[in-house]
C-alpha cells in the first residue's frame, strides 16, 4: 500500500525528468495525503506530455458519489485489468504521478517484564520510515486516472491511483505492498495510448530493485503517527 509520498523537488527536475515543455510552481510537499491534487503527467491527444493537477483516489466514471476514491487511492497490478473501477483506466489512461520518495510504518515493540519477571512486548509504536531510490532525486510511480462528472452540478473531476506490486526485500520488512516505481526507459511506452500489448504493461509493474533503494526512520511528522 501506498498511503503518503512526497514530492519536495524544483520545478527544473520534474522537466527534465519527464521531458515536459512546461511545469507550475509547486510548494515542496513532505506529507502528500489521499484526496490531495497533485501534479500527474499524461499524454494528450496530439501525443505530447503534459501535467494536469489531479485528485488523489480515482473516482470511477460511472460512481455516484465522491466518497468512493478514498478507497481506490492504490490499485493492485495482480487484480487491475478485472477490477471494475480501475479496467478502463489501465487500457486507456495510464500517468506518471511525480514522487521523491513514500513512506511505510512498522511496528516497534518496547521491552517490558511481566508479574513473574518474563519479558512480554508492550504496545507498539508505529515508526514511519521514508524510502527513496538512492540515485534519483525524482521518479516515476505507475498511475491510472479518470474522469468523472459530477451529478450534483456536472463539475468535471480527475483523479489518480496509484498501482502497488508485492514488495522487494528491503520493502517486506516494513509491508506486504509497495508503489510500482517505472525506469525512466519505461515512460514512454506505459503512456502509449495504443499499447495492446497487455504483457508488456505487466511486465513493468514489478517491484523495483531493492539494492537500488534505501529507507531511514523519520521522526513524527504532522499527520504521520
Amino acid at each position: 500500500m501506498c498511503a503518503r509520498y512526497t514530492l519536495r523537488v524544483g520545478a527544473q527536475t520534474v522537466l527534465d525528468l519527464f521531458d515536459l515543455a512546461s511545469y507550475p510552481e509547486l510548494p515542496a510537499r513532505q506529507n502528500v495525503c489521499p484526496t490531495d491534487t497533485m501534479p500527474v503527467v499524461v499524454q494528450n491527444r496530439t501525443g505530447e506530455r503534459e501535467v494536469r493537477m489531479m485528485r488523489w483516489g480515482l473516482v470511477p466514471s460511472w460512481a455516484k458519489d465522491i466518497k468512493i476514491g478514498t478507497q481506490m487511492i492504490n490499485a493492485r497490478s495482480e487484480t487491475i485489468f478485472e477490477k471494475p473501477a480501475f479496467r478502463n483506466a489501465i487500457d486507456r489512461r495510464r500517468c506518471l504521478i511525480p514522487a521523491d520518495g513514500f513512506y511505510e510504518w512498522k511496528d516497534i515493540y518496547d521491552e517490558q517484564i511481566d508479574l513473574f519477571g518474563e519479558p512480554k512486548k508492550g504496545k507498539p509504536k508505529k515508526q514511519p520510515y521514508h524510502i527513496t531510490v538512492k540515485t534519483q532525486p525524482l521518479y516515476a510511480f505507475a498511475g491510472i486516472y479518470e474522469k468523472w462528472t459530477n451529478p450534483a452540478d456536472g463539475s468535471l473531476l480527475q483523479s489518480f491511483s496509484v498501482i502497488t506490486c508485492p514488495p522487494n526485500e528491503l520493502i517486506e520488512t516494513l509491508h506486504d505492498r509497495m508503489p510500482v516505481i517505472l525506469h525512466r526507459e519505461d515512460h514512454a511506452l506505459w503512456l502509449q495510448k495504443d499499447l495492446a500489448d497487455k504483457s508488456a504493461l505487466v511486465g513493468m509493474m514489478t517491484p523495483y530493485p531493492a539494492n537500488e533503494m534505501q529507507m531511514e526512520p523519520v521522526g513524527p511528522l504532522t499527520g504521520l503517527i
